[in-house]
């Protein structure tokens, strides 16, 4: 980047992420100092209160791997950091939190790293996939709704110029 664009970025400026915040901050930041604070602690309580509901120590392992850091990262950049479920069905451009595994692990743990089995969510997308999952019956479509947005994705941005 030159100097003179980096002089540009660094004097821009918008207002704080949380809602009703005036405070003033870089337009690199999303939150001004307190609010930061207050997503960081937030975000913190939530990992430890996720962590503490789970029983399953080598599925905690894995989260906690090189190989699936990696490879959650990979996802996300393949998609542009977007919730595929926010920007097809509620079209929304949200972006992704997490890494959902179509299949679960507790389902096939060898489809743990196989990027066909993996979308971009977030959080509260997530939350919903779960919820929906659970209902009787509706476990085999929402996997099925879930790959035809990968197919989508694929068809509209990967298969461009085929």
């Amino acid at each position: 980047m030159s100097i003179y664009l980096e002089r540009i970025v660094m004097s821009l400026k918008k207002l704080c992420g949380r809602s009703g915040c005036s405070q003033i901050v870089d337009y690199s930041l999303t939150y001004c100092d307190r609010h930061q604070a207050d997503y960081d602690e937030r975000q913190k309580q939530r990992h430890k209160e996720f962590k503490a509901g789970r029983n399953d120590k080598k599925e905690q392992a894995f989260y906690c791997s090189d190989a699936w850091i990696k490879t959650r990262d990979y996802v996300k950049t393949k998609y542009n950091g977007l919730c595929l479920w926010s920007y097809y069905v509620d079209k929304q451009i949200v972006f992704c939190d997490v890494v959902h595994h179509i299949v679960e692990l507790k389902e096939d743990w060898e489809k743990r790293l196989e990027v066909d089995n993996l979308i971009p969510l977030s959080e509260s997308v997530h939350l919903e996939i779960h919820v929906m999952m659970k209902e009787k019956g509706k476990k085999e479509k929402v996997q099925m709704m879930l790959r035809k947005l990968k197919e989508k994705w694929k068809r509209e941005f990967l298969d461009v110029g085929k």
